[in-house]
């Protein structure tokens, strides 16, 4: 019960990060989120998701 319950804290950490640095890369390049396309924002957030699946 506590290995799960450690395995979820952890996801959800990881989970929380990926989108802060996300946020954070849009909110670092000078033009914001307009200096993306849609498709690569897409791609960002593919790539964040992704590498938290098993």
């Amino acid at each position: 019960m506590e290995t799960t319950f450690v395995a979820l804290v952890a996801y959800a950490v990881f989970g929380l990060t990926s989108g802060l640095s996300l946020i954070f890369i849009i909110l670092v390049t000078r033009d914001g989120a307009e200096a993306f396309s849609l498709a690569q924002l897409d791609e960002f957030a593919m790539q964040g998701a992704g590498m938290a699946l098993p």
